[in-house]
Parts: structure tokens; C-alpha cells; sequence
């Protein structure tokens, strides 16, 4: 039987979150290095507007601040600070529903693993 103790669903949240903000790294990494396009052109190499740049750091920068506000959610017992976490968690995985033609597939697990963390990030 799997142990559930606050302990262990913060651990679990923790490794959740942390792997969300991983995800987008590679998520990042991968628009600006591979190839996207037949012609060998990365996805800013193709799309030189601001809102590309915007869309493709979004994921990583709401991921990294939702990762700080569930972290201080764990240590400091925050429940607002928990809040900030699932809201901004939920904004990735809206963006990621609305980008699911383009972006947002590869979005959308990193999203989802960061709406998990929030949900089980335990405060008092």
C-alpha cells in the first residue's frame, strides 16, 4: 500500500513541479535549436514576430514562477502561496488548450505535471 502522509505527497508534488519546469526547459531548448520546419528552419528562424518569442518563453518563465510560489507554498504552510501555484498552473494548461494546433501539445504534459504538483503541495 502506497504511503500518503503529507510528507510524501510533497515529495511527490516536489518531483512533480520540478519536472514540469524541466519539461519547458526542453521545450524552449528544443524551439530555438531543432529543426521545425522542412526547410531546416527553427520555429523563430520561420516566425520572426515578438508574440512567437513571447509563446515560446511563456511555458518556461509561468512554470518556473508557479515552481517558486508551490515551493514557498510547502515551507512556509501558504495556502495563498499554493493558490498562486494552481492558478498559474492552470493558466499553462489554458495556453497549451488553446495552442494545441501549434505549441501547445508540447506544452500540455509539463502544464498538466504542474496542475498536479499544485493540487497535491500539502499546507496547513
Amino acid at each position: 500500500m502506497q504511503d500518503l502522509t503529507p510528507s510524501s505527497n510533497g515529495r511527490l508534488a516536489a518531483a512533480l513541479a520540478s519536472g514540469a519546469v524541466l519539461w519547458a526547459a526542453g521545450f524552449t531548448i528544443w524551439a530555438l535549436t531543432a529543426a521545425a520546419y522542412s526547410d531546416g528552419s527553427t520555429i523563430l528562424e520561420a516566425n520572426p514576430e515578438t508574440i512567437v518569442r513571447v509563446a515560446i518563453a511563456a511555458p518556461l518563465v509561468i512554470s518556473l514562477v508557479a515552481w517558486s510560489a508551490l515551493w514557498v507554498a510547502c515551507k512556509a504552510h501558504s495556502a495563498a502561496a499554493r493558490m498562486v501555484g494552481l492558478v498559474l498552473a492552470t493558466v499553462l494548461a489554458l495556453f497549451a488548450m488553446v495552442g494545441a494546433a501549434t505549441i501547445g501539445m508540447f506544452v500540455f504534459p509539463g502544464a498538466a505535471a504542474l496542475v498536479g504538483a499544485a493540487g497535491m503541495t500539502p499546507t496547513r
